[in-house]
């Protein structure tokens, strides 16, 4: 393979625009979760159509049921903190996420380009892994679905992600986003990566059996 063929690959976008628009986007969630931290109680909640009410970003509580402080990440797979804290480990299958959908929004932009003659722009095809990662968190924290994860029993005191674990969620799609539009082929390597180091512990980086 000629050095010609390898650079597509690893470097495939150069579009400014692009990268202004996903780092504001990136900041603008950060800055969110400042917001919350800083001017929000540990009790704030919201309701939301179609969901239960959501805490906006509780204090983690310790060992002996005991409310602390607010922490970044939570470490623990399953727990009482998981879900409610910014990131756990749940948050590296967002990022495949934001792979999973590049491909296939990159997939539906060649078939458009062949068809139509029209090409979509790589900013385009961020925002729409945007709406559809927000459009997942919404989804995901319905009665419905909660209800679904709390029929087993290592979900049995799942009650729904908190606003700041749905805004890290995001973060991290948008970064695997990021990771594919640079180098598809260290986005190929996270996931294979990723999988083998999540699957002992009884979940993966692919699209949740909830269904």
């Amino acid at each position: 393979m000629t050095k010609q063929n390898i650079n597509p690959f690893l470097f495939r976008h150069n579009d400014k625009k692009y990268y202004i628009t996903i780092t504001i986007t990136i900041s603008v969630l950060i800055l969110l979760i400042v917001v919350i931290g800083l001017f929000t109680p540990y009790t704030a909640t919201v309701k939301l159509p179609l969901e239960p009410s959501r805490v906006l970003w509780p204090a983690e509580v310790d060992e002996n049921g005991s409310s602390t402080s607010r922490k970044i990440i939570n470490t623990a797979t399953y727990g009482t903190n998981t879900s409610l804290m910014v990131f756990d480990p749940w948050s590296f299958t967002h990022v495949t996420h934001g792979i999973l959908f590049f491909f296939i929004l990159f997939i539906i932009k060649i078939i458009v380009q062949k068809v139509y003659n029209f090409s979509i722009p790589i900013t385009t095809i961020f925002i729409l892994t945007l709406i559809i990662e927000f459009l997942w968190e919404y989804i995901e924290n319905s009665s419905f679905v909660i209800n679904k994860y709390r029929s087993y029993n290592e979900f049995k005191n799942y009650f729904g992600d908190s606003i700041v674990n749905s805004l890290g969620d995001i973060i991290c799609c948008l970064l695997g986003f990021l990771l594919v539009s640079i180098s598809p082929a260290a986005a190929i390597g996270y996931v294979g990566i990723s999988e083998i180091l999540l699957w002992p512990h009884g979940f993966t980086s692919a699209f949740m059996d909830i269904f």
